[in-house]
């Protein structure tokens, strides 16, 4: 999912910033100085990748009751939903990859993950709930944080958890004007050509827009996020 206006991804994990050169991925720069040759431009794929699948999958194992809103059917419902996604996920498929194991890739989740020219745009589907409906995440609980004068005055429990997911994934490195919001909900198409990169001088097959990983049809519960929030 993307949720903000024009090129910013849900889950991008680095869009091109000027002001933070050393947050760049190594494909980046591989693109920009066309320095590096094919080999080494996968390499770094690869290497960005496994990044990203350890970063989504770090808390898989650590989901407790204790991190769950309260509510009368909430236990049966979440234990129903985790009965759900134990089963074995659907055998995934990389354009650039084939040396998963089966076995091992069916507790893992593989998101589809797009590059954009000029950063790896990222979509994980979840199991969800809306944040909002329990009392456990009521703005009545945080009288400061929604008051006129602060941070987050206007905006919903879910925006906010939007913003968490976005520093939460990318460790921080995230583009800074990125300001995820639900109003907007857009997403680059494969192999139509990032009119940003044409300006920047690449060409065509450098400006185009590349699926880089498929999904696996693994839809991961909202729970293993709201742990931390």
């Amino acid at each position: 999912m993307n949720f903000e206006g024009e090129d910013d991804a849900y889950y991008e994990h680095n869009e091109h910033n000027e002001h933070n050169e050393h947050t760049k991925l190594p494909i980046e720069n591989a693109v920009e100085n066309n320095k590096e040759s094919d080999n080494d431009i996968q390499n770094n794929h690869e290497k960005a990748s496994a990044q990203i699948e350890y970063k989504i999958n770090e808390y898989s194992n650590q989901l407790s009751e204790n991190s769950l809103p309260a509510n009368d059917n909430y236990e049966e419902n979440t234990n129903q939903l985790l009965q759900e996604h134990s089963q074995r996920a659907p055998s995934p498929t990389y354009p650039q990859q084939q040396n998963y194991n089966s076995s091992y890739s069916s507790k893992m989740v593989y998101p589809s993950v797009l590059w954009s020219g000029n950063g790896y745009h990222i979509y994980i589907p979840i199991k969800a709930i809306i944040l909002d409906n329990y009392e456990q995440f009521s703005k009545d609980k945080f009288p400061n944080v929604f008051s006129s004068n602060g941070k987050y005055y206007g905006l919903s429990i879910s925006e906010i958890f939007l913003k968490f997911v976005k520093c939460f994934f990318t460790n921080g490195k995230a583009d800074p004007k990125h300001n995820p919001i639900y109003k907007s909900c857009l997403i680059r198409i494969p192999n139509t050509i990032n009119s940003k990169c044409l300006k920047k001088g690449l060409n065509y097959e450098e400006s185009k827009v590349k699926i880089f990983q498929k999904w696996n049809g693994y839809r991961p519960p909202i729970q293993r996020l709201t742990k931390d929030f």
